[in-house]
């Protein structure tokens, strides 16, 4: 499995508790490559694992067509365009809903969302989320599209006429501490919020959709142990909530 460091720690606190429970033992992959089918095809051979849990999935994800056609026990973590395969993933449609509506309820009327970048899924469903807050809510969104990193919420804060909008909403975390640092150079701040609540984003009170990485990490342990044991499994997706902090908080009308 390969899974972004920003998920990581809960993520997996969540796997090995419940194996820890049921005495079972976990493998961590690192492979820094996507698509690593050799190494599946060489581990399952060795007989050291008894099931897999796909991170970072793509569209016509080879890992997929692989483990689907020796029918080898997985679990996948999010959803594509074919979903033919067990997963466990975050609300993210409801996470877009939310952010869009606590700005909302705080005043805002013109809001900067910035996207991912196009291509994972979880870019799609989040922006399906803020699109469908802006029908039900009646507020001004524009789209501008980033690469989740820190890096790209600076360049794209400070690329922007922020005086043109009364809120941001970043589809991560990490875009929302570089939008962060822009506004903390220039000392001109609008209500702010991240996706994934981060421990980084409690230290700087920054407001959050909280995707519950830790039940997604536990549930996807169960699922795993449930098909290796033979079992019929259902998909599960876990709601998320918001966790609402100062850099929304003290603009609240």
């Amino acid at each position: 499995m390969v899974e972004n460091e920003s998920y990581t720690n809960p993520f997996l606190n969540g796997i090995l508790e419940y194996f820890f429970h049921n005495e079972l033992k976990l493998i961590v992959d690192s492979h820094s490559e996507k698509h690593c089918v050799n190494q599946y095809k060489k581990l399952i051979k060795s007989n050291l694992v008894s099931g897999f849990f796909i991170t970072d999935l793509e569209d016509n994800d080879e890992r997929i067509e692989f483990l689907n056609s020796i029918k080898f026990p997985f679990v996948v973590i999010g959803r594509n365009n074919k979903n033919n395969f067990p997963f466990v993933d975050p609300d993210n449609e409801l996470g877009g809903y939310l952010g869009i509506k606590h700005l909302k309820e705080i005043g805002c009327k013109n809001i900067l969302f910035i996207s991912g970048n196009l291509g994972p899924a979880v870019t799609y469903q989040r922006l399906n989320g803020v699109l469908n807050a802006k029908k039900d809510f009646n507020v001004n969104i524009e789209i501008v599209y980033g690469d989740f990193s820190k890096k790209s919420g600076y360049e794209i804060a400070k690329k922007t006429n922020l005086m043109n909008y009364d809120g941001i909403f970043c589809s991560s975390d990490l875009m929302a501490y570089g939008v962060y640092d822009y506004m903390n150079e220039k000392n001109y701040f609008l209500p702010l919020i991240g996706f994934d609540d981060l421990p980084s984003s409690k230290i700087l009170k920054i407001s959050s959709i909280n995707q519950n990485i830790y039940k997604v990490g536990y549930s996807a342990a169960k699922m795993i142990h449930e098909i290796s044991m033979g079992k019929e499994v259902k998909n599960v997706i876990i709601p998320v909530d918001i966790s609402i902090r100062e850099s929304t908080l003290k603009f609240k009308k």
